[in-house]
């Protein structure tokens, strides 16, 4: 029996990385959280795909009834519209992102502009009170 000093891998991880939840507490936090994360986007997917083999499933078994493969149709459709909605919400959230860092941004520089203004007018100020 040997010691060794080998870092565990619970504590050679940093408290800055972001932790890896899983992928039903990425759904449960998206829920919370608001917008869209890789969880959701994967539970999405999963769902229509399981959904789709399901139905074709259903149409070999009805022996190859032409409803089931219209409600296939119907699905994709369904699949694809989702998909472009999750895109636009993403693109929607990255200029949000986006316009909060710029606001951030113009903030501290007005702010530390107002800081110079400030000391410019208490330096005439005393130099009034100097005359």
């Amino acid at each position: 029996m040997s010691s060794s000093s080998s870092p565990s891998p619970a504590s050679s991880s940093s408290s800055s990385e972001p932790k890896a939840e899983g992928f039903f507490a990425d759904i449960i936090s998206s829920v919370f959280d608001g917008g869209v994360n890789h969880g959701l986007i994967l539970g999405m997917h999963l769902s229509f795909f399981g959904l789709l083999l399901v139905l074709m499933a259903l149409y070999v078994l009805t022996q190859w009834n032409i409803h089931v493969l219209a409600l296939a149709g119907v699905s994709v459709c369904l699949w694809a519209s989702t998909g472009w909605f999750v895109m636009e919400l993403m693109k929607a959230q990255k200029i949000q992102e986006e316009e909060k860092r710029e606001k951030e941004k113009n903030a501290s520089a007005t702010g530390v502009k107002l800081e110079g203004e400030a000391q410019e007018s208490i330096a005439a100020v005393e130099t009034k009170k100097d005359i």
